[in-house]
C-alpha cells in the first residue's frame, strides 16, 4: 500500500490526476488465480483522464475464501481489456537484476537463460519470477511491459529512458 501511495503521489506531483484502487473492490479469484476482474470502472476513469493505480493484495477467492492476487495478474488482465500497448510497473528495484545489473530487455528466449532468484522482498505471488511469467504472457498478446524503480515513473510517463527492464515479445532491435 505504501508503494501504491508513493506512485500516486509521484504521478500527482507530475500533474497527473491519479487515484489508488484496491483490488478487493473489483477482483475475484479461484485457487489463487484471477477469474474475474471488473474493468469497466477503470475504463471509465481513464476515459475521463484519471489514472488508476492498482496493486496486488487480498481478494475474495471462491475456493480459499480469500487469497493474495498479484498486481502482475491484475495488470495483465487490465492491459488486455483496455487494449494497452505498454504498461508500467513501478517497483522498489531498478528492474530485473542479473548479477546485480539491470537486464534492459527480456523476451521468451532471454527469459529462459536468466536465473531470476527470490530476493529478500519476494512475496507469496512469486516476486520477480512470477512477474516475468505474467508479463511474458502479456507480451505475447502484444503489450510491452516496463519494470522500473518508482523514482523514475516520470521518465516512463515521458517515454524517455527509465533505466529499467522492458518485457517484450520482440528481441533486441
Amino acid at each position: 500500500m505504501r508503494l501504491n501511495a508513493a506512485v500516486v503521489g509521484a504521478l500527482r506531483d507530475a500533474g497527473v490526476e491519479a487515484i489508488g484502487i484496491h483490488p478487493l473492490d473489483l477482483a475475484l479469484a479461484e485457487g489463487g488465480r484471477l477469474v474475474s476482474f471488473e474493468t469497466r470502472h477503470i475504463a471509465e476513469m481513464t476515459g475521463h483522464g484519471i489514472v488508476p493505480v492498482l496493486h496486488g493484495d487480498v481478494v475474495m477467492d471462491r475456493l480459499k475464501g480469500a487469497c493474495i492476487v498479484s498486481g502482475d495478474q491484475l495488470v495483465t488482465r487490465l492491459a488486455v481489456a483496455l487494449g494497452s500497448r505498454r504498461v508500467g510497473l513501478a517497483t522498489d528495484v531498478a528492474g530485473v537484476l542479473q548479477n546485480g545489473s539491470v537486464v534492459p530487455r527480456i523476451d521468451r528466449s532471454i527469459a529462459e537463460t536468466l536465473e531470476i532468484g527470490g530476493s529478500g522482498n519476494t512475496d507469496v505471488t512469486g516476486g520477480m519470477r512470477g512477474k516475468i511469467r505474467e508479463l511474458l504472457a502479456l507480451a505475447d498478446a502484444g503489450t510491452d511491459s516496463h519494470i522500473f524503480h518508482v523514482s523514475t515513473v516520470g521518465r516512463f510517463l515521458d517515454g524517455t529512458e527509465h533505466g529499467g527492464t522492458i518485457v517484450t515479445r520482440r528481441g533486441i532491435p
